[in-house]
This record gives structure tokens, sequence and C-alpha cells, in this order.
């Protein structure tokens, strides 16, 4: 039998604490009301609104949101419905919604992603003609059961061969800086599976995202340079409501490859993980990003249920 229910837009922040609680229902890492309110509700551009379901006791029942997707020529779909609530004919509802939406602004792909354990999710996707494009393995490490002294030497050995290692905490933020960070992300971003239909943001959204995003620290940002060319870069994300840091991005520049470049950046990570008192460190990466893969189960990174990520043409 079908739930009676209506849908409307997403009413601010009296929505929120709701909406956070169905969100953490299938994310891999609990989001906050403030981590949510940064990253889904700023505006979507084209006057792209999220939108609610509530049912007969006024209580959100499902959500969707449909904007521009942030580094592809695309538009991203989220939907999530109460798990005590499915089967009734609100996701399909709320997918008929978006899509109306999205072909109102002429959409031509869609992309989506879903816990690769959550099977109805799968299939609700399927049905609607998605095709799985890639599969992200989510990792964790523990700080506490990491053993550093496994590696001992590794960092100097790097630093031997004329790589040097500093963070951005050791310099000065200037936009010189700032460009430098974002032309190696960029050039990296090319060969990194995950990023197959990348195409890269604008200077100034690469700033907002990052330097200017409430989990950037400085010195979680380790620099690799020959000279004065940065060549590699890791990147972390810290979450104090999980006492948490995401490793977002690892990257070493082509031509330096295959000298353990990436490792000592994985490893001075962990250093800045440390002194800032975390609890874990989290990461996504493709599932056919062997060298990473390897790298990461050197350290002690457990794998946990991955993601697909899915893609549907209109």
């Amino acid at each position: 039998m079908l739930m009676a229910f209506f849908l409307r837009s997403l009413s601010g922040e009296a929505d929120i604490p709701r909406i956070v609680d169905l969100v953490n229902t299938v994310d891999p890492e609990p989001a906050s009301i403030e981590t949510f309110r940064e990253r889904y509700c700023k505006a979507p551009p084209g006057g792209l609104s999220p939108i609610v379901a509530i049912d007969l006791t006024g209580q959100i029942a499902g959500y969707a949101t449909i904007s521009h997707a942030p580094f592809a020529n695309c538009f991203w779909l989220r939907i999530i419905v109460d798990p005590s609530k499915r089967h009734q004919g609100i996701g399909s509802r709320l997918y008929n919604s978006v899509l109306t939406i999205a072909q109102a602004h002429a959409v031509t792909q869609i992309i989506s992603e879903v816990r690769e354990n959550c099977v109805e999710g799968l299939q609700f996707a399927q049905h609607r003609n998605f095709q799985i494009t890639s599969h992200m393995q989510v990792s964790r490490l523990y700080v506490a059961t990491f053993d550093e002294s496994r590696f001992n030497g590794t960092v100097e050995a790097v630093a031997q061969t004329g790589i040097r290692f500093f963070t951005l905490a050791d310099i000065a933020m200037t936009p010189e800086i700032q460009r430098k960070h974002y032309e190696l992300h960029c050039d990296c971003a090319i060969d990194n599976p995950a990023t197959a239909d990348w195409r890269a943001p604008s200077f100034e959204s690469y700033c907002q995202r990052v330097f200017q995003s409430p989990q950037f620290r400085a010195d979680g940002h380790v620099i690799a340079a020959d000279d004065d060319k940065w060549v590699g870069l890791s990147a972390l994300e810290y979450y104090p409501h999980t006492r948490s840091m995401h490793n977002a991005f690892t990257c070493v520049h082509r031509a330096y490859r295959g000298r353990h470049i990436a490792l000592a950046l994985k490893l001075l990570t962990m250093r800045a993980v440390r002194a800032s008192d975390v609890d874990y460190i989290y990461t996504n990466n493709d599932s056919t990003n062997i060298p990473i893969l390897i790298i990461n189960r050197k350290l002690g990174y457990r794998i946990e249920p991955g993601i697909y990520m899915l893609s549907h043409f209109l």
C-alpha cells in the first residue's frame, strides 16, 4: 500500500536536522548540521532547489536534490528515503520530480552514487537506466593501530633523492602558492581513474572549495617539491565532529612516479593526523587505482563497503 505524502521545497534551517539524519543512513561518514549546510545548502545554480517528501505526520520521509556537478559537465542527483518508509512510492515521486527539473534545464547526463551494500538503492537506480561507471573503495585507518616504525627511513630516503617536503603551514599562503596548488592538482587529476569525466574547475572555484572550506587545515596539505617545482601533494580535510580526517587527494606528477614519493606523502599526512589528535583517517579511491590501493594496504587501511558511481543519459 502506497503511503500518503506530498512534496515541497526544502524550507531552510528547520528541515536541516532531519535531512542530516537521512544522509547519515547512507553515507560512509556521518555529517554534522554544519558540514551539511556547507556542502549541500548553498543555493545551486539555475534555481534548482532540494525537494522533500512529507508524510501525514508532518515528518520528512525522503529528500532529493539535483544540481550542477562541481567538476563535471553534468548534473548530480541524490535521493534518500527513510529506510522504514521505502517501497511506498516516495523515491519514485521524488525521482520523477527532479527529472522534470533536469529536463527543463536541458540536462543531458545525470550522475549519482549508491553504497555497494545498498542492494535496493542500486536496483532503484538500474531500473531507471542508470549504469555503473566506476567503483570507489572506501578505506579507514585508526590512528591507534598505525605503526610508523615499520616505515623508518622512508621519508628520509626520498629526501636524499632531492625531494623536499613541507606543508602549507610552513609557507605564506599567497595567491601564487594557491595557484601552484591548483595547477598541480589539475595536472595530476587528468591521470586519476576516478576523474575520467572530470573537467578542471576555475581557479576561483577551486580556492573556494579548498582553501575557504571549514575543513581546510594548512598543516594537512603536504607538498613534495624538486627545487621550486611542486611534484606531489597529499591533502587532508578535518572533521572535528567525528574526530577524523579525510585524505581527499594524493597525487604525484607523472614524471616523478615510481620513486616512493606518494608513500612518503602519506606517511607525512599521518604525522599531521596524529598532531591533530583525531581518531582515524579515511579515504575513497577508484578500485582500479592499484598503486594507491597498494600503498593504503601497506599503511594498514581497512576496506569497508564501497560506492558505485552511476550515470544516466537523458
